[in-house]
């Protein structure tokens, strides 16, 4: 998350430069420079998004390493990751290496340089349909796993909403690629690049707070108890190792525990961590250890 953060600052910054450079302007009426300097930003950004906007998927698969434990679905998630990381080296080695000499991609316009380009639309519409593609999987894997935790109804309903907040960024990522359509075919980028800029940024924005929301809910349950979901007496369990789940807070301030614990008389090697809500009236309850 750290890394995300720290690519995704440079992003805001370059967004801010290319305004100040010509970005949603008529090329016709920017200087010669300015459009030399928002083209190369422009690529910048792109190398950037691109980076941003993978590690974004790889951290929704990452966290559910943190919820499910079973075996055959992590070797799963370990492969979806792997072909995430291969599309992220691709889009940022395919942009990074675009044109030939590498200055020729911002350059090319003036008509004063000798060098050749691939193709940068079949680049940018394979990386969005490979990042719209990825969001579904992501929403998939997640949902096929929900039905399978031990928990109530609401609770399953709840976790897969929670889940389901992916969507939006693939909401987002299927305007920007809309918005490419346009690019792709405009005599005029500087102009009409201002939609598909804007809309990557949206979409590494949302896809921040997206990943941080399981983290917002709980700090919005200790600020506002009455946010939280965790009032019922008893218990409940769910396939994880706990760690997201720590810190959960009642109403009175008393912590929310999860430990691991082997199923009762069931004959597998699994084992769960049992969610325990503390009694809102004083009583407590722990998960047996194993």
């Amino acid at each position: 998350m750290g890394l995300i953060v720290a690519l995704d600052i440079p992003v805001v910054w370059i967004a801010d430069r290319m305004t100040h450079t010509g970005l949603g302007r008529d090329i016709w009426t920017l200087p010669f420079d300015n459009i030399s300097q928002m083209l190369k930003y422009y690529w910048a950004g792109e190398l950037l998004y691109f980076a941003v906007t993978w590690l974004i998927r790889i951290a929704f698969v990452l966290f559910f390493f943190q919820v499910f434990i079973d075996q055959t679905f992590r070797r799963v998630l370990w492969a979806v990751i792997a072909i995430y990381l291969a599309a992220m080296i691709s889009g940022i080695l395919s942009v990074a290496f675009l044109c030939t000499p590498v200055s020729y991609a911002w350059r090319s316009w003036e008509g004063e340089h000798e060098g050749r380009c691939i193709d940068h639309n079949a680049v940018a519409f394979t990386q969005a349909a490979f990042t719209i593609t990825a969001d579904v999987v992501t929403i998939v894997l997640a949902l096929s796993q929900i039905w399978h935790l031990h928990m109530s109804l609401k609770k399953k309903i709840g976790v897969a909403l929670m889940f389901s907040i992916g969507i939006f960024i693939m909401v987002v990522a299927a305007i920007r690629l809309k918005s490419l359509v346009l690019f792709a075919r405009t005599p005029n980028p500087t102009w009409d690049s201002l939609n598909a800029t804007v809309w990557s940024a949206i979409e590494v924005q949302i896809g921040i707070i997206c990943i941080c929301m399981p983290s917002i809910r709980l700090g919005l349950t200790r600020l506002m108890p009455m946010m939280g979901s965790s009032r019922q007496q008893g218990t409940g369990a769910s396939y994880g190792s706990g760690r997201v789940f720590e810190g959960h807070a009642s109403a009175k301030g008393k912590p929310f525990t999860a430990s691991r614990a082997s199923r009762p008389q069931v004959e597998d090697t699994e084992s769960f961590v049992q969610l325990v809500d503390i009694d809102t009236k004083g009583g407590s309850g722990r998960g047996s250890n194993p």
